[in-house]
């Protein structure tokens, strides 16, 4: 924690172009060939946001630099089920496009099917049907781009079997390598971000709001901190549950501990924005864990909307429980 009184605190905006200077700084030459290889082949992996986010999601769960090679085996992992099983050989699955690619191009040829629908399908399989002539890997989104391909009438039969092989894309095992290095660079260059990203707050003197939080956490885990609370606090009221943070939560947890009466009050239909690393679902396990199956205190009238705005949205979503109320052990929303 820091001693120093001065200690600056970053706002969001320069706390973010410190992260992504922390960021580019620990990609060497390769890992950033590498990441525009991957970029090429999969489109749309926005790596530098993808890494910002796991660096911000580490921090507001409170997770170390260290831990995040384990987060990303399990990532993979989670990944790999939406997957079919991958086959043993790429040569498969690429020869048996190549072939129907080479069917769909003779049939036409053989028809005569000069239609616009036909020959722009024609110029997409010929393109793919060149790359893989060379020896090189198309695109994912050029699998998936065949997979929904269509000519005119007279042709469209043809585009069958290129539809049905270009779908067997989630078995190929080059597509399995991609995305478990993408998910390990990501997690890897992460935790060395977040290393660099926390030293370089101590060179220059300051700390960002996430830093603020886990101070706060470090003193409430101090039984002198949480005595003087006790005898200076009655009632703690926390409102906009919905937007707690993991570490937040372990935060109102401690001032629940060593205050007498806590409200807390929110709507789990807003924690659909995740404001600062929140999650839907840790208000529904806060209200199962710590209420122990009791129903929390529900808000009966709205003073905020007309009644036929309320009805309309009550009846389009399942009425959850809104805000309820509790003792210390009884985390109220």
């Amino acid at each position: 924690m820091p001693g120093a009184d001065d200690d600056r605190v970053l706002d969001e905006e320069l706390a973010m172009l410190t992260l992504k200077r922390s960021i580019s700084a620990v990609i060497t030459p390769n890992e950033e060939t590498e990441l525009a290889e991957l970029l090429e082949r999969l489109v749309e992996f926005a790596w530098h946001e993808a890494i910002a986010q796991v660096v911000g999601l580490a921090r507001s769960n409170g997770i170390a630099p260290a831990r995040l090679e384990d987060a990303a085996k399990r990532s993979w992992g989670e990944f790999q089920q939406l997957f079919g099983k991958a086959v043993e050989t790429a040569e498969v699955l690429d020869a048996a496009l190549l072939k129907a690619l080479q069917g769909f191009i003779q049939g036409v040829k053989d028809n005569g099917d000069a239609t616009k629908a036909t020959q722009s399908a024609l110029d997409r399989v010929e393109q793919v049907r060149r790359q893989l002539d060379r020896g090189q890997s198309p695109a994912w989104k050029d699998w998936v781009a065949l997979t929904k391909l269509k000519a005119a009438k007279a042709s469209d039969a043809l585009l069958e079997p290129v539809r049905v092989s270009a779908a067997a894309q989630d078995r190929h095992p080059r597509l399995h390598a991609d995305v478990k290095r993408a998910i390990t660079l990501v997690f890897d260059l992460a935790a060395r971000a977040l290393d660099l990203y926390q030293e370089q707050k101590r060179e220059l003197g300051v700390i960002d709001f996430v830093d603020q939080e886990s101070y706060a956490l470090q003193l409430l885990g101090q039984k002198e901190v949480t005595e003087r609370l006790s005898s200076d606090l009655d009632l703690v009221l926390i409102d906009e549950f919905q937007d707690t943070s993991p570490i937040q939560l372990a935060i109102f947890l401690r001032l629940a501990e060593a205050v007498r009466r806590n409200v807390w009050v929110g709507d789990q239909k807003q924690a659909i924005y995740g404001f600062r690393g929140t999650d839907p679902a840790l208000m529904d396990a806060a209200i199962a864990e710590i209420l122990e199956g009791e129903e929390p205190e529900t808000l009966r009238k709205s003073y905020r909307s007309r009644p036929g705005l309320v009805k309309f949205t009550s009846a389009l979503f399942a009425p959850p429980p809104l805000p309820f109320k509790g003792s210390p052990r009884c985390v109220s929303n």
